[in-house]
């Protein structure tokens, strides 16, 4: 089974200049993975940052040849707004915001000039993002948290199901229990109140 990325909210650039890139890896062979992290020469210092049994968090820094492949400062100066990426064997899927269509035409020129496919399959107005087909994305591990929260009283009143319970029944940590909580809840809010 191959690894999947979803990238995590990074920080800016540090007193350096050095971009640090986080994200989430699952599913699949991480001490071969790890390997592969050493041996690319767009990322240096490869760290685990957080392991929940089901994922683990990675944290990278982009190395002049990296900085020379990735579009990350494109987008940033261009105003944009990464939304959401995964990557598979398939490629990247990437959910972005820009302020106005001239910046996304910018931004797909810079993949033009570099020679690196890049495929836009839809293009909407803040009010016309459809109900489907863009909703948030959630991991699998993400959904699965959620409906089992769900349907075991964790968001009832009075709560019928503590964190630990529901960590219990889902046979992790109550800290990975949270964490995953919380990144789905906040991707639901950001679609359905931020941006919907």
């Amino acid at each position: 089974m191959s690894i999947t990325i979803e990238n995590e909210q990074s920080p800016g650039p540090d007193d350096d200049g050095n971009i640090h890139l986080l994200f989430w890896a699952s599913g699949g062979d991480y001490e071969a993975f790890e390997r592969a992290l050493d041996d690319d020469p767009t990322v240096t210092d490869p760290r685990v940052i957080a392991d929940t049994g089901h994922s683990r968090l990675y944290r990278v820094i982009f190395t002049d040849e990296g900085m020379a492949q990735t579009a990350h400062p494109v987008w940033v100066r261009l105003d944009g707004t990464l939304l959401h990426s995964e990557s598979t064997d398939n490629g990247w899927f990437v959910r972005m915001r820009f302020p106005e269509r001239s910046a996304l035409i910018a931004f797909q020129s810079w993949f033009d000039d570099h020679d690196l496919p890049f495929i836009v399959t839809g293009v909407y107005e803040a009010d016309e993002i459809p109900e489907t087909g863009l909703g948030p994305k959630l991991t699998d591990i993400q959904r699965e948290t959620l409906i089992a929260a769900y349907e075991n009283g964790y968001f009832s009143v009075p709560r019928e199901n503590s964190l630990v319970e529901l960590a219990d029944e889902l046979g992790v940590s109550d800290s990975a229990t949270s964490q995953r909580l919380r990144r789905g809840l906040a991707k639901l809010v950001e679609y359905d109140l931020i941006q919907g």
